[in-house]
C-alpha cells in the first residue's frame, strides 16, 4: 500500500488540478470546481495521528450537514421532477446517516464532539487525492458558505445542480475510500451501503446539470 508521509500533508495540500465546471453567462462566474474525475482513483494510505475512521466521519458529517442546508434554501426554486424525487430521497436518507454517523463516533472515540474539518482531514479520508482538499472544496463544507453561495447565483436550478454534484462527488470519493482503507467494519459496511445508494443519485444529477449546460 502507498503511504504518503505526514511531512508531505503540507506540500500535498497545495496543489490543485481542479477539474471545472463552466457556467455560461446567466450564470455568477464564479465557478464550481469538480473532484468527480478523482472518483475511482485507487486509495493511498496516509502517514498521520489521526485515525482513518476519525478523518471519515469529521469530514462526511459537515458533508451531509451542507447537503441538507443546500436541498433546504433551494427546494422551492427546483421544479424538475427528476431533482425533486431524488431531494425527497436524501431529505429522507441523510438525517438517518447523520445519526449513524455519531453513533459510530461515539463509538469508536467517546463522546467527544466531531472537530472541525481540516485540510490532513480532507487528505486522509479522501485517499491521498490532493485535488478535493484545497480551500474551494473545504468551503462546501460550511453551510453559510453554501447559502451565500447559492444565494447569489441568477440561474437557481442550474447553481443547485452543480453544487450538489460536487458536494456528492466528493463525499462519494470518501465512501469509496473508506470501503478499501477503513479497518473498523462497521465503517466500512456504513460506507459501502451509502456508496451504492447516492451511484443513481449522481447519475441522475449529473445528467439533469448536462442538459441545463446544452441549453445555453
Amino acid at each position: 500500500m502507498n503511504t504518503i508521509s505526514r511531512r508531505s500533508l503540507l506540500a500535498v495540500a497545495g496543489i490543485s488540478s481542479l477539474t471545472a465546471i463552466s457556467t455560461s453567462a446567466r450564470v455568477n462566474t464564479s465557478r464550481f470546481y469538480s473532484c468527480g474525475a478523482a472518483m475511482g482513483t485507487p486509495a493511498v494510505h496516509i502517514d498521520s495521528d489521526i485515525p482513518f475512521e476519525q478523518a471519515y466521519i469529521d469530514t462526511t458529517i459537515p458533508y451531509h450537514h451542507s447537503t441538507l442546508k443546500l436541498i433546504e434554501i433551494a427546494r422551492d426554486d427546483i421544479e424538475d421532477e427528476r431533482l425533486l424525487t431524488v431531494i425527497e430521497e436524501l431529505e429522507t436518507e441523510l438525517p438517518s446517516e447523520l445519526e449513524e454517523l455519531a453513533s459510530l463516533r461515539e463509538e469508536l472515540f467517546g463522546d467527544a464532539e466531531p472537530e472541525a474539518a481540516t485540510h490532513e482531514m480532507m487528505l486522509i479520508s479522501m485517499g491521498g487525492v490532493e485535488s478535493c482538499t484545497d480551500q474551494s472544496h473545504m468551503d462546501f463544507m460550511d453551510q453559510k458558505w453554501v447559502k451565500k453561495t447559492y444565494g447569489s447565483r441568477d440561474d437557481k436550478e442550474f447553481s443547485f445542480v452543480s453544487m450538489m454534484v460536487l458536494l456528492l462527488e466528493m463525499a462519494q470519493h470518501q465512501h469509496t475510500v473508506a470501503t478499501q482503507l477503513a479497518e473498523y467494519g462497521e465503517v466500512v459496511n456504513f460506507s459501502t451501503r451509502i456508496e451504492e445508494l447516492r451511484t443513481p443519485q449522481i447519475k441522475v444529477m449529473r445528467e439533469v446539470r448536462g442538459e441545463l449546460m446544452s441549453a445555453y
